[in-house]
């Protein structure tokens, strides 16, 4: 709720004011003005401050890998949640946004590597299992993506869909999933960037934009990095898809980044 963020920040304000080098309330203040206000530049001064403070917050490392990401320096964005890990070898969120810039990046094979090293660490981490489908289907592999994805269902309870993914084709998965969507069950994903890109899935472009609208309209703290995924690439021409883009306020890779 955008009521909630406006509290966030009265919270880090006052925190700030009984102790201005407080290096945690910076970067979190760094990451609601990016995340959820897209001030970039501004989000980046905080995680720096705050890292001067605390050269060893690797949420800081976090908050600097996303913002180059979103300003196209990849390389920068890797060596910083590279960093993150370095302070952190055995958080598997952490572990998970590595896996997860690697994809953005187009490295499949790397990123593939690092979702699996999470889940051997914990066979039921839902990011890491989201993250792995992502890639299978990058890949081209479908069949990988959807027992995957239906391990990821089974983990968060859904077990209808969780079976259904492993007896039916891609595409008829993916409508039945949306299906569950539509008529409210609470079990079901409302997240609008996964459901915008389920939909970009099926070539649902009308749908895909409506869910990218309410998204961009609640300011979903995904919405930024889910612009950058290789899925939307073939939303590229579209001016749509691009004045989106340029709202929010991202960088988009060039097609491909790597081979």
């Amino acid at each position: 709720m955008l009521e909630h963020r406006d509290e966030c920040r009265d919270a880090i304000d006052k925190a700030l004011a009984l102790d201005p080098n407080l290096a945690s309330a910076y970067i979190a203040k760094g990451n609601i003005e990016g995340n959820f206000d897209w001030q970039w530049d501004t989000m980046k001064e905080l995680a720096e401050k705050g890292l001067e403070l605390d050269p060893n917050n690797a949420r800081g490392y976090i908050i600097l890998s996303n913002y180059y990401l979103i300003k196209g320096q990849y390389e920068n964005a890797e060596e910083a949640i590279l960093k993150a890990k370095a302070l952190d070898q055995l958080n598997k969120r952490i572990g998970y946004l590595v896996g997860e810039r690697l994809m953005l990046l187009g490295e499949m094979e790397a990123a593939k590597f690092e979702f699996e090293q999470v889940l051997e660490l914990d066979p039921n981490y839902g990011l890491a299992l989201d993250g792995l489908g992502y890639v299978y289907h990058a890949q081209g592999d479908l069949d990988s993506a959807l027992r995957t994805w239906s391990q990821l269902h089974r983990v968060m309870g859904n077990y209808e869909i969780a079976n259904y993914f492993l007896d039916h084709p891609f595409d008829d998965s993916v409508k039945t999933l949306l299906s569950k969507v539509e008529v409210g069950n609470p079990i079901y994903c409302t997240n609008p960037t996964i459901l915008a890109q389920a939909n970009s899935f099926i070539f649902d472009h009308e749908a895909t934009f409506e869910f990218l609208d309410i998204a961009f309209k609640y300011r979903h703290e995904d919405l930024p990095l889910t612009l950058l995924k290789p899925h939307f690439r073939s939303y590229y021409d579209d001016p749509r898809f691009m004045e989106l883009v340029d709202l929010v306020g991202v960088t988009l890779p060039p097609v491909p980044i790597k081979e």
